[in-house]
């Protein structure tokens, strides 16, 4: 038995060409410009069309409605950051580091603001199920409230991405 594992020692300065990353730079500055030209266009129609269905063509008749509207707004921030990111790949980073920074709260206020919403969006389902089976306690979170939940979703999510790039 120990035959079999006493051959097997292995070492990088055997293999160096596994720490050389010019072929995956090569790869990466064709394949990620592309990847997000095409999430780029998708998204941009996809999520515009969320915002004028729901927000102007539709009165936001639950508070569902509403954050779904928010969370497509909040993806919209992200989309617009995709060319810089397709421009990195493909040229490296030249903007500086103030462009990099902002950036960085983009993708950081985007994520923390959709996990927000999402939660949100879970709540009012939760509270639609409940008052249909008479409990209470939900009917406080209602839609009345829904501007106020959605500016401290907002707000605490630039803060994290404040928070994170500073």
């Amino acid at each position: 038995m120990d035959d079999l594992y006493h051959d097997y020692n292995f070492s990088y300065e055997d293999h160096t060409h596994l720490c050389e990353k010019a072929d995956v730079r090569a790869f990466a500055g064709l394949f990620l410009p592309t990847v997000y030209t095409l999430c780029l266009l998708v998204g941009i129609a996809g999520n515009a069309l969320v915002v004028v269905v729901y927000g102007v063509h539709k009165r936001l008749r639950s508070m569902s409605d509403a954050f779904v509207t928010q969370l497509a707004a909040a993806d919209l921030m992200l989309l617009f950051t995709l060319p810089f990111r397709a421009a990195a790949a493909a040229l490296g980073w030249e903007l500086g580091e103030v462009v990099c920074k902002t950036l960085s709260a983009c993708y950081t206020i985007n994520f923390a603001c959709c996990m927000l919403l999402l939660a949100c969006i879970s709540l009012d389902r939760c509270r639609v199920v409940a008052c249909e089976h008479g409990q209470l306690l939900w009917r406080t979170f209602s839609r009345r409230h829904c501007w106020k939940i959605s500016t401290a979703v907002w707000a605490t999510a630039f803060a994290l991405g404040e928070e994170v790039n500073s």
